[in-house]
């Protein structure tokens, strides 16, 4: 999601070389967010930014901030659940304190 807002100012940019911003090729909405923001844009989990006919910038697995979604943990993008199986052990201490709770996670990879 955090990708959806600078995508979103990097087509309108690409869109000023254009008649009409739905014109912009998505390999030109990458060359112009790199030149903008100096990296490369990536879904963590696989997917794809999409403009849509409105004009807005979706990821093909998450969504937008108008409709999100979440892949299930073994979805073939879901990267969720091959971070949760890399665990040996989670390990979770909490401590009540004068000045509040004092938590402490310890996670252990295989």
């Amino acid at each position: 999601m955090d990708n959806i807002g600078p995508l979103t100012s990097a087509a309108r940019v690409a869109a000023g070389t254009h008649h009409d911003a739905l014109e912009v090729t998505a390999e030109e909405l990458a060359v112009a967010a790199s030149s903008i923001y100096g990296g490369v844009h990536r879904c963590p989990c696989g997917g794809h930014y999409i403009r849509t006919q409105d004009g807005r910038i979706v990821c093909s697995v998450h969504g937008d901030a108008n409709h999100p979604q979440q892949p299930v943990p073994d979805a073939p993008n879901g990267g969720s659940l091959e971070m949760l199986n890399s665990f040996s052990e989670i390990r979770v201490l909490l401590t009540f304190l004068e000045d509040g709770l004092h938590a402490v996670l310890e996670i252990d990879r295989q």
